[in-house]
């Protein structure tokens, strides 16, 4: 084994590894399928039920198949369709409710900043959303 099949299988460890309990969760996690699927719909992914199972079982297979290196092509656009889904509609989610937006300062580098010809006098902010306070409510 080369160092790019060593890379290339730690890759395809941690990434499986990481669909398979993600997926597991939504399936046997806190509020199992059911809940899952009513957290699709609150975000607006409706039906949230086919959603939840469609995500569920591609996330277990996707997984499954890039632990065993099988359908690796296949395994792969599984994970990729997954998390680009997730990413649109947690990004759609944030922008629908900016009442639960919270603003949390991101530090950069001042080299960072002089290569893009920008010199804020206060720091980039990045908005995230989340249950606990993290920093200031600024309106």
């Amino acid at each position: 084994m080369n160092s790019v099949n060593i890379a290339a299988l730690v890759l395809r460890l941690a990434v499986g590894g990481t669909m398979i309990a993600h997926g597991w969760n939504h399936a046997f996690g806190g509020g199992r399928l059911p809940g899952t699927a009513r957290w699709f719909e609150s975000i607006g992914i409706r039906p949230g039920r086919v959603h939840a199972l469609a995500a569920t079982v591609t996330e277990l297979g996707a997984g499954a198949l890039l632990l065993l290196g099988l359908l690796t092509p296949l395994a792969a656009a599984g994970v990729v369709g997954t998390m680009v889904v997730a990413l649109i509609a947690n990004r759609a989610f944030a922008h629908s409710r900016p009442h639960d937006v919270r603003e949390v300062a991101v530090p950069r580098h001042p080299v960072q900043d002089a290569h893009l010809g920008q010199f804020p006098e206060r720091p980039l902010r990045r908005t995230q959303r989340d249950t606990q306070p993290v920093g200031q409510l600024r309106r």
